[in-house]
């Protein structure tokens, strides 16, 4: 089902210093054919997958340690059931470079 995939996408980036830069992504997801129900997750009535919304900070401490947080927000269309939930996933990252 990967092959049957469309995102457009906007966002934009703040760089407020040197050592902090943030950034906000949409992506607006189809499907680029209806599917059969043949599953219990995917619904037959649409080619929406949903929306995903991202927020990402990334921080420099010095130039060999860095972080990141990312939390995505997404909001299924009626390409899946009725039932499939909002999700949330969240990832944090220390690197340290040697």
């Amino acid at each position: 089902y990967w092959a049957n995939f469309t995102a457009y996408n906007a966002g934009f980036d703040l760089t407020p210093n040197k050592k902090t830069k943030f950034s906000y992504k949409y992506y607006f997801l189809m499907a680029n054919e209806q599917v059969n129900p043949t599953s219990a997750l995917f619904s037959g009535s649409g080619k929406t997958r949903g929306s995903l919304s991202e927020v990402r900070i990334d921080y420099s401490f010095s130039k060999n340690i860095t972080a990141l947080f990312v939390a995505d927000y997404f909001i299924p269309g009626n390409f899946y059931v009725k039932t499939a939930d909002e999700s949330i996933f969240l990832k944090t990252e220390l690197q340290v470079k040697f």
